[in-house]
């Protein structure tokens, strides 16, 4: 199939496109206001992919497993949609968020060392950051972060207020994927079939820088 016409709503045509072995190269619909490419191996590895303009790449190993991620799980080579996460050959790596408005470099991202006033796994330096694990109430909170296992908006023991507008989230998970608690456990803001959920921290009025990590 090359085509598929929707009768009512042209904007949702489809086009497909194909390489001479049969395998699914491109796709867009609606006269390419939605598109997305693969440059495909000899053996249909992914060696990157094109998603309306942004371009990801991937490498593979002998045995067509991904090399750019790591022993922890984490991506180390990604660049998608205006974010960019790469790693040097050293391990270092830096982190560009929202246009390259910030920028963290390795020993202050992911797995960096712990240092008095960032715990393992932290990306900011400071004794005022606040530092919110999104798990299931049994499991343990990382050192240095306070647990959020999808409580509804509150005061907290700890002192702080937050948590989840609407009502209870109960899609809270560890993955078991990963060593660091804080990249293997997460909770879901769009589950399938629910509204959208809204996080909330109570906080002065002001502006703050608020990296966001989920996992791979």
């Amino acid at each position: 199939m090359t085509t598929e016409a929707d009768s009512v709503v042209a904007a949702s045509n489809q086009v497909f496109g194909y390489d001479p072995q049969d395998r699914l190269t491109s796709w867009n619909r609606g006269a390419n206001t939605q598109a997305q490419s693969w440059a495909l191996s000899p053996v249909g590895d992914w060696q990157s992919t094109t998603r309306d303009g942004a371009t990801e790449t991937r490498t593979h190993n002998a045995v067509h497993e991904v090399t750019a991620i790591d022993a922890l799980g984490r991506r180390v080579q990604k660049t998608v949609n205006g974010y960019a996460m790469t790693y040097v050959s050293a391990g270092a790596q830096e982190i560009f968020e929202a246009g390259d408005d910030y920028a963290y470099l390795a020993e202050q991202a992911n797995g960096g060392p712990a240092t008095a006033d960032r715990p393992l796994g932290g990306i900011l330096s400071g004794a005022n950051v606040i530092r919110v694990n999104a798990q299931p109430s049994t499991t343990s909170s990382p050192p240095g972060y306070i647990p959020d296992s999808g409580d509804i908006y509150g005061a907290r023991s700890s002192g702080a207020t937050y948590g989840w507008r609407d009502g209870t989230q109960d899609h809270a998970v560890e993955a078991h994927r990963v060593a660091l608690l804080n990249f293997d456990t997460d909770n879901e803001m769009q589950h399938l079939g629910e509204a959208d959920a809204v996080w909330e921290y109570a906080l002065p009025n002001g502006d703050y820088p608020y990296p966001l990590i989920q996992p791979v």
